[in-house]
């Protein structure tokens, strides 16, 4: 089985294991874990939890013990109520493990801060231009950055906001909505200080909750953007949010939103979202990618760069 990115090992993994092929999927995780740019940590508990359900207890507490020596952690309320986790939680080891997780995570929560990465752009022509890309639920700058990176190379400065809200180490969520278009929007009134970027300049992107987050962003004023890219947008509340996404249609705002045909669980709401904005009168680019699960595409570099010289003309 090709694996080329990180979301598309976990996807495919998750895949096999519904499927009732757990060894299928530890094989694979283990296999290509280094040979992708992502969550070690979350690799890892991968592993951990696939080997719990296949009964090898040892083996799983051994990886959860390997996580816990490499300074990782993951949620205590998780270890705690994770189905595939059951078997261990009766062993001493996994309760001592749990117990050094729940003090990192509490010190983890203590100190985490926003934060933001900038990239300058590599090309002085032109005007100013900026891009920020959000990271989805459970990630990170680090996961979803060379993605985007690209735009550096077309006259973009690329802004990169890492949540405050961690939920395990190296996961990052925005799911307190209110808080993230809080930091999104200092971080914004931030970068403008350094560099006056005309609104109608200035890109919001996101891939899964970091697109529904920027979405949300926009309908409530925090960013006046001239274009909005969506990856895999995950949009739980688009019923709630129907009235404000009308309304934007008459914003001059540019839409890309793009999905793979295999995303059960944002096909129909970027299809949805879509309709919405065309019916409302904005421009929108609706892009379904064959054979694409929950992930960026292969080639999203050369639409990326596609879409961004759509958008400044």
């Amino acid at each position: 089985m090709a694996i080329a990115t990180y979301f598309q090992l976990l996807n495919q993994a998750i895949l096999l294991d519904r499927k009732g092929r757990s060894a299928e999927a530890y094989d694979l995780v283990t296999e290509f874990e280094d040979k992708v740019v992502g969550n070690p940590a979350q690799m890892l508990n991968f592993r951990c939890c696939f080997a719990s359900k296949l009964g090898r207890k040892e083996l799983a507490l051994g990886l959860m013990r390997e996580a816990i020596d490499r300074g990782y952690w993951y949620g205590y309320d998780y270890l705690l109520e994770d189905d595939d986790l059951a078997p261990l939680r009766d062993s001493p080891e996994f309760k001592d493990l749990a117990e050094i997780c729940r003090e990192r995570e509490a010190e983890a929560k203590r100190s985490s801060e926003p934060s933001l990465k900038i990239v300058k752009a590599r090309s002085g022509q032109g005007r100013p231009r900026l891009l920020m890309a959000l990271h989805g639920n459970g990630d990170s700058v680090a996961v979803i950055e060379d993605y985007w990176l690209p735009c550096v190379d077309q006259g973009y400065t690329l802004a990169l906001p890492q949540s405050s809200q961690i939920t395990f180490w190296g996961g990052f969520t925005w799911a307190d909505l209110d808080k993230g278009r809080s930091e999104v929007s200092h971080h914004l009134r931030a970068i403008q200080e350094d560099t006056a970027f005309e609104p109608t300049d200035n890109i919001i992107a996101g891939f899964s909750g970091g697109a529904g987050l920027a979405l949300l962003a926009v309908m409530n004023g925090d960013v006046t953007p001239g274009g909005l890219i969506l990856v895999a947008p995950w949009l739980p509340d688009l019923d709630k949010w129907e009235k404000e996404i009308i309304s934007l249609g008459g914003k001059g705002i540019e839409y890309w939103i793009i999905c793979g045909d295999q995303d059960g669980d944002c096909l129909d709401g970027s299809k949805r979202l879509s309709s919405i904005l065309e019916k409302a009168g904005a421009r929108v680019r609706l892009d379904i990618v064959q054979e694409l699960d929950h992930d960026f595409p292969v080639d999203f570099e050369t639409r990326l760069s596609r879409v961004l010289k759509e958008f400044q003309h």
